[in-house]
């Protein structure tokens, strides 16, 4: 006889390791997002710099180049910030790089080591001996030309691992929701800025074909969109794909229902979520209203004035929905100042703050 089954013992988890789990999804997903930004780029970049010349696989001149690049770098200066794509993968102290992103990822992991599986560590080490051998790389040869795509590659692989390792080896409990719905904010949010800065202005179909195809590769679409539309892109299409279509889970209606149902099983606090659900009913339904032949029809000056004007009040409600988030489930208590003997205000030492503020950028 074995004897009875032994009782579960109920577990719990504590605001600083639920928001540690939320951050490590969210810096995670923004490495992933930025490193196929960059990626993106740098290939274009890499077709048009050393020919100049006729692109045979889509037929375009190499007049277009130019304006293509200039695109995909204000994207990446609007979203990543300025910088080559070489630096935004490695300069630790852009707030917006890869290596950034890594370095708060590594910073979060290491505070619910008990939460994770052990095989994620190896993928993190395998994450910062790329970026190493990469900066090693960039420091001896600062005039190599920048091509990102072998170091994003590598980027890429340990990136997908830690999604799979999460994926298969974390149980559904709290700590997994809250690390889910960072991931699925992040995502929704980068591509909310993604289209905001490369499609609301019309261009030379040629140059605006090129430009949707680059959108459509950095959020892991376009093998679909080409399975589908079986036609060069088209921004009608494009947009249909990319927000509305709830099967293709690079979407933003995809991103917002996975978020949706990860919130739902957070245990609601004393505080209440009305504010949180409100921010993010508010973007369902803008999603819900959106007609994309109308949305993406330019006025007189060739400016998509609809699609700002939506992507807009998308971003900044995501916005407010990651702070309405931190402000609900992870803040802290405000440390209380008093007076000592002198007569002097004291604060106690090692009081973490309200929210985690470089989460922010």
């Amino acid at each position: 006889d074995a004897g009875p089954v032994p009782a579960r013992v109920p577990t719990s988890i504590s605001p600083g390791a639920a928001e540690d789990l939320f951050w490590f999804g969210r810096y995670g997903e923004r490495a992933e997002g930025v490193t196929r930004l960059v990626r993106a780029v740098s290939d274009r970049l890499a077709d048009y710099v050393q020919t100049g010349a006729v692109v045979s696989a889509t037929g375009l001149e190499g007049d277009d180049a130019p304006v293509v690049l200039a695109v995909l770098r204000r994207v990446l200066a609007d979203v990543v910030g300025e910088g080559s794509p070489a630096r935004l993968v490695v300069d630790a102290r852009s707030s917006g790089s890869v290596a950034h992103s890594l370095a708060l990822m590594a910073r979060s992991a290491s505070s619910v080591r008990d939460q994770l599986s052990p095989d994620t560590w190896a993928a993190l080490s395998s994450l910062e001996r790329a970026i190493s051998a990469e900066r090693r790389h960039q420091d001896r040869d600062p005039d190599g030309g920048g091509d990102v795509g072998p170091v994003a590659a590598r980027l890429l692989e340990g990136l997908l691992a830690i999604a799979g390792i999460l994926a298969e080896s974390m149980v559904r409990d709290v700590g997994w929701c809250l690390l889910d719905a960072g991931r699925r904010l992040e995502r929704a949010q980068q591509l909310v800025d993604v289209l905001a800065a490369s499609l609301t202005v019309e261009r030379d179909p040629a140059q605006e074909a090129l430009v949707l195809e680059s959108v459509l590769i950095a959020h892991e679409s376009v093998i679909t969109y080409r399975r589908r539309y079986q036609s060069q892109p088209a921004i009608v299409s494009v947009l249909d794909l990319l927000l509305l279509d709830e099967r293709n889970p690079r979407s933003l209606r995809f991103q917002l229902g996975k978020l949706a149902a990860s919130l739902d099983q957070v245990p609601a606090p004393a505080r209440g979520t009305s504010t949180r659900d409100a921010l993010l009913g508010d973007v369902v339904d803008l999603i819900d209203e959106l007609d994309t032949t109308t949305i993406s029809a330019p006025d007189a000056d060739g400016r998509r004035v609809q699609l700002v004007e939506t992507l807009e009040s998308m971003s900044w409600r995501l916005r407010e929905l990651g702070e309405e988030i931190a402000r609900v489930h992870f803040t802290h208590p405000v440390p209380v100042p008093w007076l000592d003997a002198s007569g002097t205000y004291q604060t106690p030492s090692g009081s973490k703050p309200a929210t985690r503020a470089e989460g922010q950028a």
